[in-house]
């Protein structure tokens, strides 16, 4: 009986954690140039956006090896990312948090729109 309170009390944190990877799972934080390919419908449960990004030579690839090439890749926005603002073609930035655990790999932790003429390189 005296564990009631305790387990009532602990039970929100379970329900919360359950939805995004915690800041303790999170390995690496990489910030990314890239170009808009696609962005969510308004009605998308989903939020996801895709962009044409540059070579992210940190990456942790999961096998002990970095990097990862220019590529064409959906990026999940985390929670309170919005794209307001932001359309197919724009420059961006991007930082991306990358788990080491969880159902969400990945995700967009902020979007920042870059001028028009910023070179990318995709090489």
């Amino acid at each position: 009986m005296r564990f009631i309170p305790i387990m009532l009390a602990l039970a929100p944190l379970a329900i919360v954690s359950c939805d995004r990877p915690s800041a303790a799972a999170a390995t690496s934080t990489y910030t990314v140039r890239a170009r808009v390919v696609s962005l969510p419908g308004a009605s998308a449960r989903n939020k996801m956006m895709t962009a044409h990004h540059e070579e992210i030579s940190a990456w942790d690839r999961g096998d002990g090896t970095k990097g990862m090439n220019a590529m064409v890749m959906p990026f999940p926005l985390g929670k309170g990312v919005t794209l307001d603002g932001i359309a197919v073609g724009d420059v961006i930035e991007i930082v991306v948090v990358q788990y080491a655990a969880g159902a969400v790999p990945y995700e967009a932790t902020s979007i920042r729109k870059l001028p028009r003429d910023t070179k990318l390189s995709f090489e």
